[in-house]
């Protein structure tokens, strides 16, 4: 609700009476809290194409406002700086780092990211000291109006979710390393803090590096020694471990460590691209 509400009220200031009764000071917040919330935070509750209309009322409030007079050259500058400033947090660092291309785990649908990135305002994993999951992603599904989730608010059922019962397939080739079939998924929000990988599955790929796919249903298909190709089943997304809600845990560690809490905690994380792609918080998959 609170996010509504500042979107709201942002709104508003933008748009009162074409910004006659607005300050500069006031124009010039409500601009940036939204450019804010547009870029970073999740709004897949709602929809995530919340995000464009966001960006583009920015835009017609920043056009209104030079028009009458109560933006000037110096705000303009200054607002572009600051987009362009949170456009390079976003990615400009991100080409820097060391980094693996795995191919898709799901064969299909529109998927968001609802955390990842290289700092915490995108990547909750950033806070945490498990340097392996530095630049994990959590992925989940969207229906046709971009939403993670049947109800608006807060639901205690997984099935609610549409990234609930999605399989998900091995995104490269080589040898299952660890897994864990064992644990029943939880009610949303309850967590399972001693376990908190839940069923997932370790994969040792051919490119020297370790995948870590997590939180899925007690329905993995593969074992330990496994060899495993591209696109073989491992099992279904599900809310198992350390999870607030359904969704896929993916990340990746340089070489093959041989004990797990190297993968899960201590070894060194990588950055993943996914068919290519670069995905940061509020990216969308669409794999047909």
């Amino acid at each position: 609700m609170l996010v509504i509400i500042v979107i709201l009220v942002g709104a508003w200031t933008l748009f009162r009476e074409s910004f006659r009764k607005t300050s500069l000071l006031e124009i010039n917040t409500s601009i940036v809290v939204m450019t804010f919330f547009s870029l970073f935070y999740p709004l897949d509750r709602l929809s995530v194409y919340i995000q464009y209309v966001l960006l583009v009322l920015v835009f017609i409030s920043i056009f209104i406002a030079c028009r009458n007079g109560k933006i000037h050259l110096f705000s303009i500058i200054g607002y572009c700086l600051f987009l362009l400033g949170a456009i390079a947090t976003n990615y400009f660092s991100f080409f820097l780092q060391k980094s693996v291309n795995i191919v898709s785990p799901f064969k299909e649908g529109d998927f968001y990211v609802a955390q990842g990135g290289n700092n915490f305002l995108l990547n909750g994993h950033r806070f945490s000291e498990a340097t392996a999951q530095s630049y994990a992603l959590d992925i989940t599904k969207l229906s046709s109006l971009g939403r993670r989730a049947l109800p608006l608010f807060d639901t205690k059922s997984p099935a609610d979710y549409f990234i609930y019962n999605e399989p998900v397939f091995s995104p490269c080739n080589g040898v299952v390393m660890f897994a864990s079939n064992q644990f029943d998924d939880l009610p949303v929000s309850e967590r399972d803090r001693k376990n908190v990988a839940g069923n997932f599955v370790v994969i040792a790929c051919e490119s020297d590096y370790t995948l870590v796919l997590a939180h899925l249903q007690r329905s993995v298909s593969v074992a330990a020694g496994d060899v495993i190709s591209i696109g073989q089943r491992l099992g279904l997304v599900g809310n198992s471990g350390n999870t607030t809600e359904p969704h896929l845990h993916i990340h990746a560690v340089s070489g093959h460590p041989a004990k797990l809490e190297d993968i899960f905690f201590h070894g060194e994380g990588i950055r993943l691209m996914i068919n290519g792609r670069t995905l940061i918080k509020n990216s969308i998959l669409s794999v047909k």
